[in-house]
């Protein structure tokens, strides 16, 4: 029956399953249309204004059919999680190995999300996480050094430094070839059990050693092996040589100074100061004008000239301007296979050339205006060759001349046998003329 005010519904039914009621069952109009259902289906059928029949399900939901939800397939549905939306919690973070790189993966679906973070193995191609092997592999490379005490370690063709004694530094001493010396107050470079280099430590201190057979220990020098000592020291603009006796290892070193030249360029031996006397430069050594060096050793100084006497004979005399004559000692027994001049000494004389001549200032040679007599070195040189040290025009690397120079022994030598020819002649001259 129908409502009043209210359109009436016509229902026609049907329990055959699959039955759809054709358009010309139902009607559709203002007035009243029909709508038929299948109670085997759970299907409701109505006509449009169009004349097609229309089916509206009204069965369960499935995988294959559409349809309504049961309260289970509702929740399961809801629980289903957003791919797109945001994870406010997370529940663990795990590893995994799989992939090339490191990575990280947020799993869904469930109510507490685990978030995994991949690390590979490494290989040579993939960033990860070493293996045990790759572990034992990796420290093998460069396997731990305890380093000896002292020792220098240094590279020797190999993954291992060598360690040896032949280098080692103490905190103040370098060595070379074998355990430095016990060094005090000063740097140094030691040379196995021979040499020594070495220089104050305190700044400001100019002064350079170089020693043989001795160390400094903080308060004196040391002997380091049996044997004699020496040493060579630049000091405040002066050079120094001394020496030593020979005495035992580990024994202290009594130095005596053997040799100087000091800021003057002037040569001191035995001495450390510069005893000007008066004087000429071959005058004779006294008490009074003279220097103790050794035993049978004295010398005097004239201006810039420095003469050392042996007993009273000069052996050697130097002078400071750079314009030096040398004498030296003249004992048969220091000397062999002597025999006469064969030379006809007058010959050689009468082509010497004796001149006169003023000293010009060169280099670092000091001029003269007094009158000098004598020769000229490289015209002697070609007549009795022994009698001149030097090359004709030879220069120092800097452009300064390499004067020549004189050795006045040939030259007196060559004169003296003139004499004995000119005599031999004059002898023969009146025994033909009485």
């Amino acid at each position: 029956m129908a409502q009043t005010n209210f359109t009436p519904i016509l229902l026609y039914a049907s329990s055959t399953v699959a039955a759809v009621p054709l358009a010309a069952n139902l009607t559709n109009s203002a007035t009243g249309s029909e709508i038929a259902v299948n109670i085997a289906d759970k299907n409701l059928f109505f006509k449009d204004s169009g004349g097609v029949v229309n089916t509206v399900p009204i069965r369960q939901s499935s995988t294959s059919s559409n349809g309504w939800l049961s309260s289970t397939d509702w929740n399961t549905f809801n629980n289903k999680s957003n791919t797109n939306g945001t994870v406010t919690s997370v529940a663990a973070l795990t590893i995994g190995t799989t992939g090339t790189d490191l990575s990280s993966t947020v799993a869904n679906g469930t109510t507490t999300p685990v978030i995994t973070l991949q690390v590979p193995t490494a290989s040579a191609t993939n960033r990860g996480a070493l293996s045990s092997t790759d572990w034992s592999t990796f420290n093998s490379k460069a396997p731990g050094v305890t380093f000896t005490s002292n020792y220098v370690p240094y590279g020797q063709s190999t993954t291992t430094l060598n360690q040896s004694s032949s280098l080692q530094f103490n905190g103040t001493a370098l060595s070379l070839g074998l355990a430095a010396s016990a060094w005090s107050g000063f740097s140094a470079v030691q040379i196995g059990n021979g040499s020594s280099l070495w220089s104050s430590s305190s700044a400001g201190v100019q002064a350079a050693y170089y020693s043989s057979n001795l160390y400094y220990n903080g308060s004196n020098r040391v002997y380091i092996n049996t044997g004699f000592a020496t040493e060579y020291v630049q000091s405040v603009g002066e050079h120094i040589w001394y020496y030593a006796p020979s005495g035992s290892a580990g024994g202290t070193v009594s130095l005596t100074e053997a040799l100087r030249i000091d800021t003057g360029g002037r040569l001191l031996v035995g001495v450390a100061s510069n005893p000007v006397t008066s004087g000429g430069p071959y005058t004779g050594v006294t008490a009074s004008n003279g220097m103790a060096t050794k035993a049978g050793v004295s010398g005097s100084f004239s201006g810039n000239v420095f003469n050392i006497n042996w007993t009273g004979n000069p052996i050697l005399w130097i002078d400071t301007t750079n314009i030096g004559q040398i004498t030296v000692v003249s004992d048969y027994r220091l000397k062999e296979n002597v025999v006469a001049q064969t030379a006809t000494a007058l010959d050689r004389v009468m082509q010497l050339q004796p001149v006169e001549f003023n000293r010009k200032a060169v280099g670092i040679f000091g001029g003269s205006t007094n009158i000098e007599e004598g020769f000229i070195a490289d015209q002697v040189q070609t007549i009795i060759p022994s009698a001149v040290y030097g090359e004709k025009d030879a220069v120092q690397e800097n452009g300064d001349i390499q004067p020549q120079s004189l050795n006045w022994a040939p030259l007196v030598s060559v004169l003296t046998k003139a004499i004995q020819e000119l005599k031999t002649e004059f002898d023969a001259y009146k025994a033909s003329h009485p």
